[in-house]
């Protein structure tokens, strides 16, 4: 088959007019397909409907057969429940045996079925009947009950033994006189014996009894090649103008096969094979013919365009036609050879200007390179490129100073060995998770999905291992790039995130500090309204409630000023130029003395000391220093103040000194007297909140001052306020 097709191929690109008979002949066949195709389908359509139509009238004749069937047995059942000898028989046992039974075991029914007929008394006892085996009562059946209630004839449907459906009709015997119920007359019929006594002048093939709106056969006759994928079916029901006259719905069911060609196929193909044949010839002839004078003209043209291919000689004169497209193709050749021989001369000229324009091209993407280079070497932040083989390819400086890694070390290192290694260099609680972890996590984000094992978002956090252990935050960015496929850069993140763990240790602290005073008031609260106590003793509760809530206050106080402070950095600071020892002798003045303590000693200096400071917050710091100077020196001792004066980094300062001679502190204590609720005592012996010191470094500190601190456990502590010379 293969040659064949090959051939026709060949033959079909040699010529242009073998392309268009060739398609011509396409049309043709299609043409007769659709024909012969619409022809069928008009012959199929109307076999089909008139097929349709017969078995529609097959199965409705059969229909009005069966219900007259039943109508006239029905009929004779209810006149035989009226009859007034099987009314006497229900009351006369010795009458019925001499004639009812005898009567009624030689009864016919006016068809042919087969079918029972019982006379039952109100036990359900059969008294009599036909010889049939359809001939019992049925008492056990609901409606038999209701017969005898009602008097009414009632109908159900019941499976036989011999897997037949039984028409069951329950005919209530009423006595004239009274107006009771004495008795039941039960007929049953088989409905497959009913169908079949359909008198003959109706052809029963394919016909069939079953319950509408299912497949469940009640009684048929055999079909012809039923189940067939060509066959047709039509249905009536059955008492469609008495639906009371139905247990259930039930219809008859005529089917056959659809045959719409038979024998007539054949014919039909042969006639249109033949006609089709001639007419595609006849076609591919009329189309070769006519296409060969259509080309003529474009055949010159093709010529010519040959010519000048072979030769490069564009001075070959153009054939002219008036065979309309074919003379604006000419035209156009024409007009195109003109074109070429006007464009070869400038060619040299563009290709030259071209270059140019390369090199410049050229020269301005290495400029950019060079310049992204060293954008690059100076970002704080590190980068490491991958190329589509997901091999290391870059690194900045900033990376490799990160890591404490050489370039060398890394460069052609696929991404898992880059990710072992750069996990190895962070500590195991804080591990790289590698870039294809991070590669995942990214398109997971984009999917929409919930999570990732190891991380959440974009971005992760790594701790390196060493001196400092820096906190770095890894991102990974995919490229579509042909040279790169993914860039992963650290951000280092080292003092965000020790910020961020002082502020928590912050925020506990404090919740800590406020909560042990409150657990007192609420104890005592508690105490008080649960029980009564003695004035005394109400009185110490009392106390010590006013005391933990005035340290409360206290708290929240110093934690406010401490915030505010830190917040405004002295934008609400009012500087003035103030003299140092007018500032203290007023400090000491406000200060409310403890009982039985002296106040303190002040040195005197002889010159004026001038400083540009806010006069309530210095005042507020040496207040603070002041109140620790007792408050830890409990067993007395003087605490002094003085004046002090040196040139610090070439600038001129003054400096406020308070000593007194209490407990003192331990150089690790020392070491963390300004941190916020660092108490050197943990006795709770000397109330405070902890905070009075932080406050005071602020205050100085806004004021480009210093604070210095020297202690020696039993010895006491000597506090210095340095403030710069205005």
């Amino acid at each position: 088959m293969q040659n064949p097709l090959t051939a026709l191929r060949r033959w079909r690109i040699s010529s242009l007019a073998n392309t268009f008979a060739l398609q011509a002949a396409f049309i043709a066949i299609a043409s007769i397909v659709v024909v012969a195709l619409m022809s069928l389908t008009v012959i199929y359509w109307v076999e089909a409907r008139t097929q349709h139509e017969r078995l529609q009238e097959k199965s409705g004749r059969v229909a009005e057969r069966l219900e007259a069937s039943i109508n006239v047995v029905e009929s004779s059942a209810t006149a035989l429940a009226k009859n007034p000898m099987f009314m006497t028989a229900l009351l006369d046992s010795k009458g019925r045996d001499s004639y009812v039974v005898p009567f009624l075991e030689n009864y016919n029914f006016p068809i042919a079925a087969a079918s029972g007929l019982a006379l039952c008394d109100i036990n359900g006892s059969r008294m009599a009947g036909t010889r049939s085996p359809l001939s019992n009562c049925r008492p056990d059946s609901p409606l038999f009950k209701q017969a005898m209630t009602d008097g009414k004839a009632l109908r159900e449907l019941i499976p036989l033994a011999n897997g037949h459906i039984g028409w069951t009709v329950y005919q209530g015997v009423v006595f004239g006189y009274t107006g009771t119920v004495e008795g039941v007359v039960v007929t049953q019929l088989d409905l497959h014996d009913v169908l079949q006594s359909v008198p003959k002048d109706l052809d029963l093939t394919g016909v069939a009894l079953q319950r509408t709106g299912s497949k469940q056969s009640l009684g048929n006759v055999p079909e012809t090649q039923a189940g067939s994928a060509a066959e047709q079916q039509a249905s009536t029901a059955l008492f469609k103008d008495r639906p009371e006259a139905m247990p259930y719905p039930m219809e008859v069911v005529a089917r056959d096969r659809l045959q719409p060609f038979g024998n007539k196929l054949l014919p039909l193909g042969l006639g249109y094979g033949l006609a089709g044949l001639l007419l595609v010839l006849l076609v591919i002839y009329w189309a070769r013919s006519v296409s060969r004078g259509l080309i003529a003209p474009l055949t010159a043209l093709t010529d010519s365009a040959h010519r000048v291919a072979q030769t490069g000689d564009l001075s070959i004169a153009v054939p002219q036609t008036n065979a309309g497209e074919v003379a604006q193709l000419a035209k156009a050749f024409e007009v195109m050879v003109n074109a070429v021989r006007a464009s070869e001369s400038s060619l040299e000229e563009k290709v030259t200007l071209r270059t140019a324009e390369l090199e410049q091209s050229q020269t301005a993407t290495r400029d950019r390179t060079e310049q992204l280079n060293a954008i690059f070497d100076l970002s704080p932040d590190g980068f490491v490129s991958f190329d589509a083989g997901l091999r290391v390819t870059f690194a900045n400086r900033a990376f490799l100073r990160m890591t404490g890694t050489e370039a060398g070390d890394i460069m052609g290192l696929d991404e898992a060995e880059f990710s072992s290694l750069l996990a190895h260099k962070c500590l195991p609680q804080a591990t790289f998770p590698g870039v294809a972890t991070l590669r995942a996590a990214r398109k997971n984000l984009r999917e929409g999905e919930a999570e990732m094992p190891l991380i959440k978002t974009r971005h992760c956090l790594i701790e390196l291992a060493g001196p400092g252990n820096r906190v770095l935050a890894v991102g990974l960015r995919l490229s579509q790039a042909e040279n790169v496929s993914q860039i992963l850069y650290l951000r280092d993140v080292t003092h965000e995130t020790e910020v961020d763990r002082m502020k928590s240790e912050f925020l506990s602290t404090a919740a800590h500090e406020l909560r042990t005073p409150m657990a007192s008031i609420y104890g005592y609260c508690e105490l008080l309204m649960m029980r009564d106590f003695d004035e005394n003793e109400r009185q110490e509760m009392l106390s010590t409630i006013f005391r933990q809530s005035e340290l409360m206050a206290s708290i929240i106080n110093e934690l406010l000023d401490l915030a505010r402070i830190e917040a405004r950095r002295g934008k609400d600071f009012v500087l003035e130029r103030l003299s140092l020892q007018e500032l203290v002798s007023e400090a000491v003045m406000g200060y409310k003395l403890p009982e039985g303590r002296d106040a303190p000693l002040i040195q005197t200096s002889d010159e004026t000391l001038i400083v540009r400071v806010d006069r309530k917050k210095i005042q507020q710091a040496l207040l603070n220093v002041l109140s620790n100077a007792y408050k830890y020196s409990p067993r007395g001792g003087a605490i002094s103040v003085s004046f002090l004066q040196e040139v610090h980094h070439s600038v001129g300062r003054f400096g406020i000194e308070v000593r007194d001679h209490g407990i003192g502190m331990r150089r690790e204590e020392l070491a963390r007297v300004f941190e916020r609720f660092y108490r050197a005592d943990s006795t709770g012996k000397f109330p405070g909140t902890g905070l009075g010191m932080s406050i005071v470094r602020e205050i100085i500190e806004i004021h480009g001052g210093e604070v210095s601190v020297e202690s020696r456990l039993g010895e006491g502590t000597t506090v210095t306020l340095w403030l710069p010379a205005a």
